[in-house]
């Protein structure tokens, strides 16, 4: 396939609607997690496993650099159609390092952390179980995004949206077999997960070993290639520490006005993911495509890849908020049946229409540096916005929910704005250190 065919329209949605399923596989996922388990007889093992496992996602978020600084780094060796062994081989190293660490601090943090969600007494054993056995697979859960990072990078996406089928069934049927055969209740829900990752990891090694002989003594001697592989990968797990701190404080600032207003912040947040999964879409075939014009040395080839997958982004996003304005009875009516939410819901659910339009240029934006290996760029302009979010929620205290729904749609329209500004001028500053015309 040659450039042109490379960056086309029809290649991009190729590339594009793999990733779109993956990623909503993973919510779904979720669901038959709380399906299996709500039909026990007990409640406690369903709350525990929620509990245990919003806070289990959220410590593996934290490393979700991992995948993206591994995606960059592999479409532009593609791109200049180098052996990418070296870097596959180093990125496996920080994350079996990284997933040892885990194992090592977990029993001494999980405790603090409980006691920190304020988790009922009952429950607090049952979740600090679930807990352990999934960080328990943490070098596994690590390893599969540098997988994925691989298969992106190297766009092959359809092998990325197989593993991830792969491992969604498999852990459907270990729950089926651990929680209902067996009666292991909330622990057979996490080693499940566990086990499903195992054999994720298993499947995608021997893909990668079938491709590349990884060379790991010679990774770890090419100390200079490492170190910049661990400064990208520092810079996106600060950007990343930030984006977490605002989903985590618009939570505590919704729970303390009270259960209604969480319910209701919560469903909202939900259908906003929703979204933001299907347009991530886009933003990973940013990522690979981008890296793959870097490898190429291809400034007109960049531009190409930016405005095609905007477009096609944009056409998304229209028609997905059309379909949150037109069903919005209908998916609200089908999320609760409790009216004081339904009723909260309604009112704040013009934040969630404007959302996706404001909020698709980040993620677009996201994708372009990360490709460009730009995460200087995006860390800084992300704890500017952080801070905008700050100070607008701080300036809108008086008008409540309002306010913080406010503060959340000028956070994503600032990190939109500023990276759009430093795009034209980051893009020189690489395609310049190409030393290419």
């Amino acid at each position: 396939m040659n450039d042109d065919q490379t960056v086309s329209h029809s290649n991009i949605w190729h590339l594009t609607w793999p990733m779109i399923l993956s990623n909503l596989s993973v919510p779904l996922l979720g669901l038959v997690d709380t399906a299996v388990l709500g039909h026990l007889p007990d409640a406690s093992h369903l709350a525990a496993v929620s509990l245990g496992a919003t806070i289990i996602t959220f410590i593996f978020w934290a490393f979700g650099f991992l995948r993206m600084g591994t995606t960059s780094q592999i479409a532009q060796y593609h791109g200049a159609k180098q052996d990418s062994a070296i870097i596959i081989a180093q990125s496996l190293l920080i994350a079996w390092v990284l997933g040892l660490a885990i194992i090592l601090l977990a029993p001494s943090l999980l405790a603090p952390i409980l006691l920190m969600m304020s988790a009922p007494e009952h429950i607090t054993p049952l979740s600090e179980n679930y807990m352990s056995i999934r960080l328990m697979g943490a070098p596994l859960t690590l390893t599969l995004y540098v997988l994925f990072g691989i298969f992106i990078g190297q766009q092959k996406t359809k092998l990325a949206l197989i593993l991830t089928l792969l491992i969604n069934i498999s852990n459907i049927i270990l729950d089926l077999v651990f929680v209902v055969k067996l009666g292991w209740a909330s622990e057979g829900a996490a080693w499940a997960t566990l086990w499903a990752e195992a054999i994720g990891v298993t499947v995608g090694m021997a893909v990668i070993l079938r491709w590349h002989h990884l060379p790991f003594i010679n990774a770890i001697r090419q100390w200079q290639t490492l170190l910049k592989l661990i400064s990208l990968n520092r810079d996106l797990f600060i950007r990343t520490i930030s984006l977490l701190f605002i989903f985590l404080f618009i939570a505590r600032e919704g729970a303390k006005q009270g259960e209604i207003i969480l319910a209701a912040n919560t469903i909202l947040l939900q259908l906003l993911s929703f979204c933001s999964y299907s347009l991530d879409g886009f933003a990973h075939c940013c990522e690979t495509l981008v890296g793959y014009t870097v490898g190429r040395k291809n400034r007109q080839l960049f531009w190409t890849v930016c405005q095609r997958t905007t477009i096609w982004a944009l056409v998304t996003t229209l028609i997905l908020t059309i379909l949150l304005f037109v069903g919005e009875n209908l998916i609200v009516s089908n999320l609760t049946d409790i009216q004081a939410v339904r009723e909260n819901t309604h009112n704040y659910y013009y934040w969630l229409l404007a959302l996706p339009l404001i909020s698709v240029w980040s993620y677009q934006m996201d994708g372009i540096f990360i490709g460009l290996s730009a995460t200087q760029e995006l860390r800084n302009w992300m704890l500017i916005s952080a801070l905008v979010f700050l100070l607008l929620w701080w300036l809108s205290q008086a008008l409540g929910n309002h306010g913080l729904w406010l503060a959340f749609l000028c956070f994503n329209a600032t990190r939109g704005i500023t990276l759009i500004l430093a795009l034209r001028r980051t893009q020189h500053r690489v395609y310049d250190s190409l030393r290419i015309s």
